[in-house]
């Protein structure tokens, strides 16, 4: 009886080993099993995209005009909170490109890139977007969203090590690859001094 559960327990490994090896399925778990329960746990804000919507839109709105409710393109998932008192922000991208290998036709790949950004001050981009009577740096979380969303703009690195970077007001890792539990909490704790 027990030699009929070997082969089923050796399978059973063997998708194990594949599901943690491959980037796409390590995302899909992260995004729909794992996310939901770490923004549950910290009271976070949460958006994802589902496989039947597209990763596609438009081009970003001006600055400062972006609500909590728009759909940033490329945006596979977002998350929006307060860590350590402070306003945070995490996103990963998934941008479809072709890849070539051989002489037969294109393969389509999604390349995936992570930001993690805190907010280090009350006026990120020294009050560029000019909130009206400020804002408090332990409030809502959603007053500094159109300051991430500008943040983040052209914060994709080709490397898989995070890459810290400073500004006015914001400070964030951004790696090549998916957002998991690890990689945002070790960026969140480093970027508060928490760690």
């Amino acid at each position: 009886m027990i030699f009929e559960f070997i082969p089923l327990l050796a399978l059973l490994v063997l998708v194990i080993l594949f599901a943690s090896s491959h980037e796409t399925l390590r995302s899909a778990w992260f995004r729909f099993v794992r996310l939901p329960a770490l923004v549950r746990e910290n009271g976070w804000l949460m958006k994802r995209r589902m496989p039947w919507q597209s990763r596609e839109g438009g081009e970003l709105p001006g600055s400062g005009s972006v609500p909590w409710t728009y759909a940033v393109p490329y945006a596979e998932c977002e998350v929006l909170g307060t860590y350590a008192h402070r306003p945070v922000h995490g996103i990963e991208f998934g941008i479809p490109t072709k890849s070539y290998i051989g002489e037969g036709k294109p393969n389509r790949v999604i390349d995936r890139y992570s930001v993690v950004t805190v907010a280090t001050s009350a006026q990120p981009f020294d009050d560029f977007h000019g909130v009206p009577g400020g804002r408090p740096i332990s409030g809502n979380p959603e007053s500094f969203y159109p300051d991430f969303v500008d943040w983040i703009r052209d914060r994709m690195p080709n490397s898989a090590e995070p890459l810290k970077d400073e500004g006015p007001g914001l400070v964030s890792y951004s790696w090549r690859g998916p957002l998991s539990k690890r990689r945002l909490f070790r960026a969140l704790d480093e970027l508060t001094g928490t760690g």
